[in-house]
């Protein structure tokens, strides 16, 4: 039974993929979150402003799609948080 793991010359390493590192969260991290979350929230309030004006039911659905993007955003930065803050993670 093989693992599928093998050794690389040096100069294959470049080619690996990299998986990221959980950053902890700190103040300062915390202060970031929010203000991603703060433009974030904003730019749902526009572009849901911009969904209910809208002319024609294109225009209304690629506000739909611009809204589901966003509020993924949202939720990946609470749960970000969420799993790092104790008494937050659900």
């Amino acid at each position: 039974m093989s693992s599928n793991l093998h050794v690389r010359r040096a100069s294959e390493l470049g080619e690996i993929a990299q998986v990221a590192v959980a950053r902890p969260v700190t103040a300062e991290r915390l202060e970031e979150i929010w203000g991603v979350l703060v433009h974030e929230v904003a730019t749902v309030q526009a572009i849901s402003t911009a969904a209910v004006e809208a002319r024609s039911d294109e225009s209304r659905t690629a506000y739909l799609k611009l809204l589901e993007a966003e509020t993924a955003e949202i939720v990946a930065l609470v749960q970000e948080v969420s799993c790092e803050l104790p008494g937050l993670a659900s």
